[in-house]
């Protein structure tokens, strides 16, 4: 049994089997590739992962998860099923409850090839009664189902990542969304110079109830290209341009500040211990 350190809280690991492990605690919701990483830069290739795509409100939830790995040949499994609920405020100030969560991720690699599905169910409530003037609306709840696929090619210089979520719901504030991003960089000795691209896509107006109140439309796409470079094995610098358009629909509390065709110059240091 081991106790780990996890963003805004803690959670405890069992692993009975070498293959087989459990966790309670603080997790992160495994909507994404690097949602395990998001708070460790040394992980991936961007200064930071890509806006349109890895930005979510609340990113953590309070339950536990299950994964068994198996081998058939070549091939690695890895499935993992994951409870549990959680609360927090929305950018817009809006209390939230996520409850009845339960998903399903699915990994298979194969040398250096990898696919990875992930599907998620629960219910979210809003209290629109501390809000004025939408006090009238009480809390409303939605069923949302949020269903992921990522490719991954990671060799000795070729890097490759697509990935892809789809949002449904039953229409009563939740818009039905999409988003996606691929990345390709190639490993040259320390250096990884990468480009990307990203968008996100709301849609179905006309289906919700309330659909401006809680998630107003919104439009997105964002391109980069960056370089990684590595100082040693725990050091790492990169250097990152995006540029952000395609804006549409109403501008996201996510995205305040950004305007169409903005740009944005980065420059950091990640360090591993």
């Amino acid at each position: 049994i081991r106790f780990c350190n996890a963003r805004e809280g803690a959670l405890i690991k069992s692993q009975p089997r070498r293959n087989l492990w459990f966790r309670a605690g603080r997790l992160r919701f495994p909507l994404y590739y690097f949602s395990e990483s998001l708070d460790v830069g040394f992980a991936y290739p961007w200064v930071r992962p890509p806006m349109a795509f890895y930005v979510t409100s609340i990113a953590n939830f309070e339950g536990m998860d299950a994964t068994y790995s198996f081998y058939t040949g070549e091939f690695t499994h890895e499935i993992s099923l994951h409870m549990g609920a959680t609360e927090g405020k929305l950018p817009a100030g809006l209390e939230t409850k996520v409850e009845d969560i339960r998903g399903l991720v699915y990994q298979i690699t194969f040398y250096d090839f990898g696919l990875r599905f992930m599907t998620q169910k629960s219910t979210v409530t809003n209290d629109f009664s501390v809000i004025q003037p939408l006090s009238f609306l009480g809390e409303l709840s939605d069923k949302s189902q949020f269903s992921s696929v990522a490719f991954s090619y990671i060799g000795e210089n070729l890097y490759l990542l697509i990935e892809g979520i789809l949002i449904d719901s039953e229409w009563t504030f939740i818009r039905e969304g999409e988003q996606g991003q691929a990345t390709i960089g190639y490993q040259w000795g320390p250096w990884l110079p990468f480009a990307s691209y990203t968008y996100t896509s709301t849609s179905n107006e006309d289906k919700a109830k309330y659909p401006d109140i809680f998630d107003p439309q919104v439009q997105l796409d964002n391109s980069a290209v960056g370089l990684r470079y590595d100082i040693n094995s725990n050091v790492n610098l990169k250097l990152q341009y995006d540029h952000f358009y395609n804006l549409g629909g109403t501008s996201s509390s996510n995205f305040q500040g950004l305007e169409e065709g903005t740009d944005v110059y980065t420059i950091n240091v990640n360090a591993i211990f």
